[in-house]
């Protein structure tokens, strides 16, 4: 891809190492689906006092100016965290879409092709769902722009190795070719 290239996508990875294999899966979706850009945060989440580092809630970081950036041209982007499993969480995985409170069918569609394969999914815009994101400085942009944004919450088998994550690279996939053809 050359510089002066339209963008159709972006994959945010917030928590790189703290939110494991996410920045793994960033990257793989990069090289997998041409046409879109990864934004990764450059500490980690606890590293300095007071949630200094913590992106997903500061505006005063690089990564927000840089996803803020792709809101104001109209850039969808998919965030990538994860969480760890336990019983208060029986999901696979969480898709919001942070402060907004519907989804586009695409990303419906995504959530339908996750829980297709297997995996329990809770979706944001319909239900009642543990981190959802709607504090997220990104998503709030994203909402404040008519932007789409996703707020993907992952379990470790989601995101890391294995069939479930397969799937969700593979749900992904579909969504950020809907994207592309957009």
């Amino acid at each position: 891809m050359t510089a002066d290239a339209r963008l159709s996508w972006s994959a945010q990875v917030p928590h790189p190492v703290s939110d494991r294999a996410t920045e793994k899966l960033g990257v793989r979706l990069l090289e997998e689906h041409p046409g879109g850009a990864l934004v990764v945060a450059g500490a980690h989440r606890r590293a300095g006092r007071g949630g200094a580092a913590d992106v997903a809630h500061r505006e005063d970081s690089a990564f927000h100016t840089v996803v803020v950036e792709l809101h104001k041209r109209g850039v969808p982007g998919v965030q990538l965290h994860g969480f760890d499993s336990d019983d208060e969480r029986p999901y696979d995985a969480v898709v919001s879409t942070g402060a907004a409170q519907s989804a586009p069918a695409e990303v419906a569609a995504m959530a339908d092709r996750m829980d297709a394969d297997g995996m329990r999914v809770c979706r944001g815009w319909s239900a009642r769902c543990p981190l959802e994101g709607k504090e997220n400085v990104q998503g709030r942009s994203a909402q404040r722009r008519h932007a789409t944004f996703v707020h993907l919450e992952l379990a470790p088998g989601a995101r890391d190795d294995g069939r479930d994550a397969e799937e969700t690279a593979d749900a992904l996939g579909g969504l950020l070719t809907a994207w592309t053809e957009k």
